[in-house]
């Protein structure tokens, strides 16, 4: 009998576990949800813009080579974007004076304008954050999120493709790299 009351016991604990892990699940999902969907949006003009931009304004007439290693991607991925961004008169390339077959990025107005409303933008949010959470709160959080993220690093393949976002499991680099 109560052998029976100790199975039952456990199956119980196991199942508020099971419930506690789906909660915290559901809930990490619902706060990527609503991040994606933040006010900067409007201002995003594709994945990793934003960091690009950034690297571009601190190394003045980098190499694209320097660059896509910079961000972790593919050359020929990288290029894509610079296309599309020079189209948009957010950056330049052109040929490097000593090697004709290194071409260099740099910012252009357009582009540093972007990058100041984008930081605006974070900064409006970072706002909204400090409303939320404590700074103790707010420390407890980096803490857990850089637990959490290593955590999944280390158990996580590293080369395995997630599928829909294009990013590998338990990392920020493109699998395609």
């Amino acid at each position: 009998m109560f052998d029976r009351y100790l199975l039952i016991n456990n199956e119980r604990r196991n199942l508020m576990n099971q419930d506690k892990q789906e909660g915290m699940i559901e809930s990490l999902d619902r706060v990527m949800r609503l991040l994606r969907r933040r006010a900067h949006n409007r201002l995003h003009t594709g994945r990793g813009v934003y960091r690009l931009l950034r690297i571009v304004q601190n190394h003045p007439a980098i190499s694209t080579r320097e660059l896509a290693e910079m961000l972790d991607v593919r050359p020929s991925s990288l290029n894509e974007r610079l296309v599309a961004l020079e189209s948009e008169e957010m950056i330049i390339r052109n040929r490097d004076a000593d090697d004709q077959r290194v071409f260099t990025v740099s910012i252009l107005p357009k582009g540093i304008e972007h990058l100041d409303e984008v930081a605006s933008a974070r900064n409006e949010f970072h706002e909204v954050l400090k409303s939320i959470l404590s700074e103790e709160e707010t420390e407890q959080f980096q803490y857990l999120a850089a637990k959490f993220a290593d955590g999944l690093e280390a158990v996580l393949p590293p080369d395995e493709p997630s599928g829909e976002n294009g990013y590998r499991r338990g990392s920020r680099r493109r699998h395609h790299r």
